[in-house]
């Protein structure tokens, strides 16, 4: 049986350790503001809309850092505001210092679409805030469990968001929280307790009218669990729909449980029938998916042998969204990959493909959707949770400074 440790665990670990030797800083403040005004009530929550063409961040959380002036244009990417997330910011003082344990952001995770920010995150919960200038717009009230948030998607009509409850050593069960974005509320909360012999999966998909697991999804309109009669992907899985009725799925290959590829798409109509024609030779394991520019994107790996011995090679790999046998564009970008620390995190805008090699350093770098060629390199706050694009800005997530937003030459 395999066990999985809490994505992100290193992270906890380290900031245990951080926050115990921290002593207050005395860096100058570049600018603060008042503490805004309490959240907005639930009526005036702002519909949801995706911000490109992918189906696709506690208590009262401060933001307490004002945008920087910057142009609208930019030559290049650049961060032009950073707002700190956490319940007292009192102490925090931008830039944060990772080392002195001056951080204002929190262990999460971040949606982001059409002009919205959502995250979720334990003990605060699930929040949406305002990405013109940084204030809370809503916080969810739930009867959160005691567990630390994994996932967070859009399905076209509600948000689901999941959290990981570990009960004991070897037992444990997974809490999805479904949220109307319109009413600013939770319509319901579902338990799944892991089998014995069940692979601990902390991601999740969607796709109109679906919930995808492992090995179950659940009916957005009924919220009824269902058995499917195979794996979608061995873990670690990602899933992207297409919206144009499949459901891509990458995870590791496990023969005993019948995972003989990488890859999976299936017809996201028909969970109980048979996967779709993919990529068998290419290792996609634990790849994140993104769509943009009518391609899948994801991120392989190659052993290619050198004097020294065989190297580990990132290849940026793309997928025309009508054929998943055979990549229409790989590039190795190995030079701008060192060994990861932490999760792998992708993200598109509408021209460039963001993909953080090293959550722990804090550099993101970009690569051009019509043929993967390298962009640039930017820096942001250590720890890196999520990034995503709203239709205009770039948002990063991070424990150093919180929310970050970047702003794009190439933005509409």
């Amino acid at each position: 049986m395999k066990h999985l440790p809490y994505p992100g665990s290193h992270r906890i670990l380290l900031l245990v350790g951080i926050f115990i030797l921290m002593t207050p800083s005395c860096a100058p403040a570049l600018q603060t503001v008042p503490t805004p005004p309490a959240s907005a009530p639930a009526s005036q929550a702002r519909p949801v809309d995706t911000a490109t063409s992918a189906p696709v961040l506690q208590d009262t959380l401060t933001p307490t850092q004002a945008p920087t002036a910057a142009p609208t244009r930019p030559t290049q990417p650049v961060v032009v505001a950073h707002y700190c997330l956490l319940a007292d910011c009192s102490h925090y003082q931008y830039p944060g210092d990772f080392l002195s344990g001056n951080m204002g952001g929190i262990d999460g995770v971040m949606l982001v679409l059409l002009d919205q920010i959502w995250t979720a995150a334990y003990p605060q919960g699930i929040q949406e805030w305002d990405p013109h200038d940084g204030h809370l717009i809503n916080s969810i009230s739930a009867n959160y469990e005691v567990g630390n948030f994994m996932d967070i998607q859009y399905d076209g009509k509600l948000i689901w968001a999941s959290q990981y409850v570990p009960t004991s050593t070897s037992d444990s069960y997974r809490v999805f929280y479904a949220i109307d974005p319109l009413q600013g509320k939770l319509v319901k909360k579902i338990s799944l307790k892991y089998g014995e012999n069940d692979y601990h999966s902390f991601l999740f998909g969607v796709s109109p009218g679906k919930v995808w697991l492992e090995q179950q999804w659940i009916d957005t309109n009924t919220f009824q669990i269902h058995d499917a009669s195979h794996y979608f992907a061995c873990p670690d899985q990602h899933f992207a729909y297409d919206g144009q009725g499949l459901l891509w799925v990458t995870g590791d290959v496990i023969p005993d449980l019948t995972c003989d590829r990488y890859l999976y798409v299936w017809n996201a109509s028909d969970p109980n029938g048979q996967p779709l024609p993919s990529d068998t030779h290419d290792a996609f394991s634990d790849s994140p998916l993104v769509m943009a520019n009518g391609k899948m994107w994801m991120m392989t790996q190659k052993e290619v042998k050198s004097k020294s011995g065989w190297e580990k090679h990132w290849i940026l790999t793309a997928f025309d969204l009508k054929d998943a046998t055979k990549p229409v564009i790989q590039v190795d970008i190995s030079q701008y990959m060192p060994e990861l620390n932490g999760d792998l995190i992708m993200a598109a805008d509408n021209k460039a493909i963001w993909v953080v090699p090293d959550d722990i350093k804090g550099d993101v770098e970009y690569f051009d959707q019509a043929d993967g060629s390298y962009l640039g390199s930017l820096h942001v706050g250590q720890l890196i949770e999520g990034m995503g694009f709203d239709g205009s800005s770039l948002w990063v997530m991070d424990n150093e400074h919180g929310l970050e937003q970047i702003a794009l030459p190439w933005a509409p």
